[in-house]
């Protein structure tokens, strides 16, 4: 039960709390009347009217200060995010022509890369049909190898005797006479 004392006394102090406030701000106010109607045109204003009056001013002022304050700063980070906004545009429009210029690059290396591919093809061609020429060429000057050894392993006749007697023929062997 004594919780219950204390959450109720919490709240009547809580309740209170904002008639205290309102009771304050409906006395200044009837202190600014009642010095208002008291004064005289001629009498200038009663010194406890003007410190009501300038608390109430110095919370406009402090409060419009405060406000100024934060357009300025408000101000200065819009302008420091424009800046910062065309900083990036530019950055994007930089990477943008560098990506133009890789891609012109790699449009011109793979065209290069084709035309290279192209010859490659055409000089394995060529080594094909100079090989092939070259085996045309080695089978014949073969055979002609072959026909020069060929000589060389046949036996060696001398038709003619070098140190011989010359034969002696007889007339009957001639057939007729002088």
């Amino acid at each position: 039960m004594a919780r219950r004392r204390s959450l109720g006394d919490l709240l009547k102090q809580e309740a209170d709390k904002p008639r205290d406030l309102e009771a304050v701000q409906q006395e200044e106010q009837e202190a600014k009347s009642s010095d208002l109607d008291a004064a005289t045109p001629d009498q200038p204003p009663a010194p406890e009217t003007t410190t009501a009056v300038s608390v109430s001013e110095q919370r406009l002022i402090s409060t419009t200060a405060e406000l100024e304050k934060t357009v300025t700063e408000l101000k200065a980070a819009l302008q420091a995010a424009q800046k910062q906004e065309i900083s990036y545009q530019q950055q994007i429009a930089s990477l943008q022509s560098d990506l133009e210029k890789q891609k012109n690059l790699l449009d011109q290396l793979q065209a290069e890369l084709r035309q290279a591919e192209q010859i490659k093809a055409e000089l394995k061609q060529v080594k094909t049909e100079l090989l092939q020429l070259s085996e045309a060429n080695s089978k014949p000057s073969q055979a002609s190898h072959a026909l020069k050894k060929r000589p060389e392993n046949r036996p060696k006749y001398n038709l003619i005797q070098p140190h011989s007697e010359p034969p002696k023929f007889s007339n009957a062997d001639i057939g007729w006479v002088d």
